[in-house]
């Protein structure tokens, strides 16, 4: 429980700024190790990648670990790590006949629940804060998915669609 001082480099940045922090769980998402903590310079829970982090730190101080801490606030171990505090959207997610098999054979969240439709098609639903990953996930399956929940999805996966479209 001891304060930590790094280095950090975010992922859109090639230099390191000096961070302050009391690191609450060290996390594995798919091969990748992140802290996640109180930042105290942004006065927020925050998560950082260990691999572009340097120069680590003990300080003299010590931090008291928050006893209303729920680390589920945060992150969704089955989708991601990105640090949301807002509450869980549904998801549901149709997907055509064709990836009907790849999708029912997965495991990809543990609160999912699949429905088989009458065209063949499989509609997975599951709830989710993991709003930047999951629709990183999403985009991968190109043509073959529709969104059907959430509105906000939907909305960014149109407007990422037609600057695309608008390159070629």
């Amino acid at each position: 429980r001891q304060v930590i001082q790094f280095e950090y480099r975010s992922v859109g940045n090639q230099d390191y700024k000096l961070k302050e922090f009391d690191s609450y769980h060290v996390l594995c998402q798919k091969g990748n190790w992140y802290i996640l903590g109180f930042d105290h310079d942004k006065n927020d829970i925050r998560v950082y990648a260990l691999s572009r982090i340097r120069n680590i730190k003990f300080m003299s101080d010590h931090f008291k670990f928050p006893e209303d801490f729920d680390i589920k606030k945060h992150v969704d171990l089955d989708f991601g790590i990105w640090n949301n505090p807002e509450p869980p959207e549904e998801y549901e997610l149709l997907f055509i006949s064709g990836m009907a098999n790849h999708v029912s054979e997965r495991h990809w969240h543990k609160d999912q629940k699949l429905i088989r439709q009458k065209d063949g098609s499989i509609l997975l639903k599951f709830k989710s804060n993991q709003k930047e990953m999951i629709f990183s996930w999403v985009m991968g399956f190109g043509a073959a998915v529709t969104v059907k929940a959430p509105v906000e999805l939907k909305r960014k996966i149109k407007e990422v669609c037609e600057k695309v479209m608008g390159k070629y």
